[in-house]
């Protein structure tokens, strides 16, 4: 069996070597195209054949400043070839597509420092390079599918005249705060911000949430103990539970669900991941 370099290789072969500001770029689709923004010629290359193999309409450009003024569905991300800082590069595209476009950052070095430094630039998804076709093709129709959810979207349980759902966010983490509180915040649901263990139960006993977002671990309580604690009040009304970590160990997950959590994220996430998961948490009966 071929092993992942073989097999992407042999997918690569099958893109026609086409220079890519060659081919035509009016391609007929109705609504934005996808941006292929990558100054490396030949991952360039690459990606719009795959473009071209989903039938998906493309424009590839070197740099962003290239870009005309339309914004586009989609924008796929290199990174910066002349020493220029990640996040501030993703940030100006963030600025230059708007708030509609979904951003994939494409990454040779994806630690979990310069994910969170790109996901806190307004990426909605980072995919480390060299990647396979078929990862590619995953990545893209996920970032496509929460851009058709959130687009034009009231936050899911918050039809007119009615309130938009509560939500516990605990973590003692400042930058799950800034990350995903706040871009719950945009979409206007209510967020209860807290810390710490203790701080969570004493929310969870006065308070009616539709959802809580537990980190595992907290000062005094985590999650387990929260859920835990949680099972042991049955009088008290139980939101849905997304458990929040950067532990994924297979047996991590496998408890958090024996103890009655309704989902798990690893960290670190795309807040907009987080929020499709939230809002068919909702959805749920």
């Amino acid at each position: 069996m071929p092993g992942r370099s073989e097999a992407r290789l042999t997918r690569a072969a099958r893109v026609p070597a086409i220079p890519v500001d060659e081919r035509p770029h009016d391609q007929a689709a109705d609504g934005p195209a996808i941006w292929i923004v990558v100054e490396e010629h030949h991952e360039r290359t690459r990606l719009a054949g795959l473009l071209r193999e989903m039938a998906l309409p493309h424009h590839s450009y070197g740099r962003i400043g290239d870009t005309p003024r339309e914004s586009p569905a989609l924008l796929l991300l290199g990174e910066p070839c002349d020493g220029a800082a990640l996040g501030p590069t993703i940030a100006r595209a963030r600025r230059r597509v708007g708030a509609d476009a979904a951003i994939i950052a494409l990454l040779e070095d994806a630690t979990v420092r310069r994910r969170r430094e790109a996901y806190l630039a307004g990426a909605d998804d980072v995919l480390q390079l060299p990647s396979v076709s078929l990862e590619v093709a995953t990545r893209l129709r996920r970032a496509l599918a929460l851009r058709t959810l959130h687009r034009g979207q009231r936050p899911a349980g918050a039809t007119r005249g009615e309130q938009a759902p509560r939500v516990l966010l605990a973590d003692d983490d400042p930058w799950i705060h800034d990350l995903l509180a706040n871009h719950l915040d945009h979409l206007g649901w209510r967020v209860d911000r807290c810390a710490d263990g203790h701080a969570a139960c004493e929310r969870l006993a006065t308070r009616r949430y539709e959802l809580a977002v537990l980190d595992l671990m907290m000062p005094f309580e985590g999650g387990f103990e929260l859920l835990d604690w949680l099972a042991s009040h049955p009088e008290l009304p139980r939101p849905r539970v997304m458990i929040l970590s950067s532990a994924a160990q297979e047996e991590v997950v496998l408890r958090a669900f024996d103890k009655g959590a309704d989902d798990f994220v690893s960290k670190p996430f795309s807040p907009k991941v987080v929020a499709a998961r939230l809002q068919r948490l909702l959805a749920q009966p």
